[in-house]
């Protein structure tokens, strides 16, 4: 079996330079998915960052040292701009080369027109985002030349072919989908990859089984069960192989950010996710990274406030940067030839008048020395010690020695913090104790698309086969079309924007599915049917905690939220419940009639209509993922805003 990897080119422009980093991480990704799927093939880039000065024309010199007819895997990628002229005439009609760009992508398509084995595959993207500045004139030229070009690539131009467009962070899953796509055409020439036969996707109850899910999943072609986990420090080894990028966050930018960073986020929305993706790309997660990692979890915290006694009150920014010193000493042993001596604990607890910048300087300094070119300070899990309670005034006393701009913004060190949602607002109401317009401050949301995205990326890295992976809960339910259809999208709504509430939702309905004697070849209508009722039944407060009354149900500002999300509503449909949500009681038929009139540019509703409106009503919440059985018809009375217990 051939080891040799296959080689990728990669030609862009130069206002996508970060598109190109990302593209050599989108390849790095992939060859960690070969791996850990057990496959031979692996992957090498190549680019003019690879080579080496020499005399001749620049564009001369790349192609001779990276010959495009050795490479199995050509990649162009162009936005706004089309590059500049490299010299040389194109040798079908002369004409000069506008960039290089143009003349490596004519070299792809010329050698791919005389490769007998359909090398180099060729990949044309297109960025679609508009110029985020005004444009001068040259920006203008070359836009008009990359619109050219393309205008080409049309079934009846010059080189017809398959463009891609895309925008901003859509690049990177792209990209990774289409490499693993790829790889199964370049079998040939020595390459032979293995693929798993996920066939029979049939237990036919005939014979013993031990474990009638895994045997399920071993059966439809999937490793394990992609949602089995709901919390993150469970598969934290993992995470970083299907970690859903939001749209908020860049996780290159926050490793390399200087600027003191927080991220806000709810139980369940992803900050550990986010710890250990940070992780994974600084040292020593990554052993050739200049970034150093000091995570403070709930172990490290711990050992602060053991410090100070048990005391919150007696926490001071010496004892954070005590434990910093003590965590930079284990995770880079090369840092301590330099480092000074440690302090010892029992002066630590006496109350002092040193100030803890000398010894964070000292730190980073040694640091320095050791060739790191940043220190990283992470926060995580202060809301999980037992002697905070949960509370945010607690939390906020805990926090106060490390959060202030004093100690944050020492030259060489980074401090960013994953903080609990709730003491968000507590703290932009202290500006000036904690000054959070010098941090670069994100709110992690999670949007229904986001919550898709989540399950197709644990389906493709849990499924055997690689190259035509699983992407959807859909494909487990083709016995049933419109499920197939509408599963994702439908689990997502249910999940209101939380991670871990979608994978509670995906899970169950795994384990539902194989619960019986005879597991069905497809996960059925009534299991998901079942699933709902679960939910609803016990399910969603596991996640969010119980429901009293109509509290997840509320108004605010002169809008109806549900569990933090807002209800689009009709006007008349608006009047009605919020009227219902201020009583808090049960309202008359006469009652909700004045109120569903209130609005003068609408037609008056009439006592007989109020409960078709009603009805209407309840509908328009089940299409907004929110339980029709919020409202309660009282027989003889009128309605009432309660809790449901049960949805069918």
């Amino acid at each position: 079996m051939s080891t040799e990897p296959l080689k990728i080119f990669i030609a862009s422009p130069s206002d996508v330079m970060d598109l190109r980093e990302i593209a050599f991480e989108a390849v790095e990704e992939v060859n960690r998915i070969l791996a850990d799927t057990n496959q031979s093939a692996q992957l090498k880039v190549f680019g003019w960052e690879k080579v080496y000065p020499d005399i001749g024309n620049p564009q001369n010199v790349i192609l001779q040292q990276i010959p495009i007819d050795q490479c199995d895997i050509f990649v162009g990628i162009l936005w706004r701009r089309f590059g500049s002229k490299p010299g040389g005439n194109r040798p079908s009609d002369g004409r000069p080369y506008l960039s290089g760009t143009e003349l490596e992508i004519d070299e792809a398509i010329r050698v791919r027109k005389r490769s007998k084995n359909d090398r180099p595959v060729i990949m044309l993207y297109r960025k679609t985002d508009k110029p985020t500045q005004e444009m001068s004139d040259d920006d203008v030229t070359q836009y008009s030349r990359v619109i050219e070009y393309f205008k080409q690539c049309a079934s009846d131009g010059e080189h017809p072919a398959l463009v891609i467009t895309f925008k901003g962070k859509e690049f990177s899953d792209l990209l990774k989908h289409h490499l693993l796509k790829v790889v199964t055409r370049l079998e040939s020439k020595g390459l032979h990859l293995t693929k798993p036969n996920v066939q029979d996707h049939t237990i036919t109850g005939t014979e013993p089984v031990d474990n009638p899910q895994s045997y399920w999943l071993n059966q439809i072609g999937l490793r394990a069960n992609p949602f089995k986990y709901r919390l993150a420090q469970d598969e934290r080894q993992s995470l970083p192989k299907y970690y859903v990028p939001l749209k908020e966050i860049q996780i290159r930018d926050f490793v390399f950010e200087e600027q003191p960073w927080i991220i806000f986020a709810g139980a369940g929305y992803g900050k550990t996710a986010t710890r250990a993706l940070l992780a994974s790309r600084t040292f020593p997660g990554d052993s050739t990274s200049k970034i150093l990692l000091v995570e403070f979890g709930i172990d490290e915290l711990t050992k602060v406030l053991n410090i100070a006694g048990g005391s919150l009150e007696a926490i001071q920014a010496d004892h954070f940067v005590h434990v910093l010193e003590s965590e930079a000493r284990e995770r880079a042993p090369q840092v301590r030839d330099f480092l000074p001596k440690p302090l010892p604990q029992h002066f630590l607890k006496r109350p002092s008048n040193t100030d803890p910048r000398h010894r964070l300087v000292q730190i980073v300094a040694a640091a320095r020395a050791a060739k790191f070119e940043r220190l990283l300070c992470l926060i995580d899990e202060v809301d999980e010690l037992v002697a905070v309670h949960d509370k945010q005034n607690e939390i906020a006393i805990f926090l106060k020695p490390l959060l202030i701009p004093a100690l944050r913004e020492v030259n060489g060190i980074t401090f960013g913090y994953l903080l609990p949602q709730y003491l968000e607002r507590d703290l932009k109401n202290q500006h000036d104790l904690y000054r959070l317009d010098r941090c670069k401050v994100i709110s992690l949301k999670w949007s229904v698309k986001d919550i898709q995205k989540l399950i197709r990326q644990r389906l493709i890295y849990w499924s055997k086969d690689i190259y035509t992976p699983y992407e959807s809960l859909g494909q487990l339910c083709e016995g049933n079309e419109k499920l197939a259809e509408t599963i994702d999208a439908d689990l997502a709504g249910l999940a209101e924007g939380n991670p871990r509430a979608a994978l509670w939702l995906a899970n169950h309905l795994i384990e539902l599915h194989c619960s019986t004697d005879q597991v069905p070849q497809f996960i059925q209508p009534e299991t998901w049917s079942q699933v709902q009722v679960d939910w609803w039944a016990g399910g969603r407060a596991q996640i969010f905690g119980a429901v009293e009354g109509p509290k997840r149900l509320y108004l605010l500002h002169n809008k109806i939220f549900f569990g933090g999300r807002e209800l689009v509503l009709s006007k008349r449909h608006f009047a009605i419940l919020s009227y219902l949500l201020q009583k808090d009681d049960i309202c008359t038929t006469s009652e909700l009639a004045h109120a569903a009139s209130s609005d003068s540019t609408s037609p008056k509703v009439k006592l007989r209509s109020v409960a078709e409106t009603i009805r209407r009503l309840k509908l328009e919440l089940e299409k907004q993922n929110v339980d029709p059985n919020w409202i309660q018809t009282i027989r003889g009375r009128g309605f009432q805003l309660r809790k449901p217990t049960l949805t069918g």
